[in-house]
């Protein structure tokens, strides 16, 4: 992510778009390692997991901030770090670098993801 998110926020300001990257989440408790675990079980895993940083908590409501993860497997990760950063009222968008294919079509209701 270090790589991904400058480059992101490069193309946002270059589309006029204001853009900074900061470290939005912070772990509250190390969760085991995902790989193996069921959908229900990474939800379990991460659940209460992150909370905003303080460099979030700073911004002020209404602000815009696109959640970048670099691998999408049940959108487990997006979705927490979702509900951590929609506690502090900002707008909230995700990306992804890269995702699996689900074998069921379940929507990632918490989020929008730009391509």
């Amino acid at each position: 992510m270090r790589l991904v998110a400058p480059r992101a926020a490069a193309e946002l300001r270059n589309s006029g778009r204001p853009a900074a990257v900061l470290p939005a989440l912070v772990l509250l408790r190390i969760p085991q390692d995902s790989a193996g675990l069921t959908a229900a079980e990474r939800e379990r895993n991460l659940d209460g997991a992150l909370a905003a940083a303080s460099d979030t908590r700073r911004l002020s409501a209404g602000a815009h901030v696109v959640l970048v993860d670099d691998v999408v497997t049940t959108g487990t990760t997006l979705r927490e770090g979702a509900r951590a950063l929609r506690e502090q009222a900002v707008q909230l968008s995700a990306a992804a670098v890269a995702g699996t294919v689900r074998r069921w079509a379940a929507p990632l209701s918490v989020c929008t993801l730009w391509y």
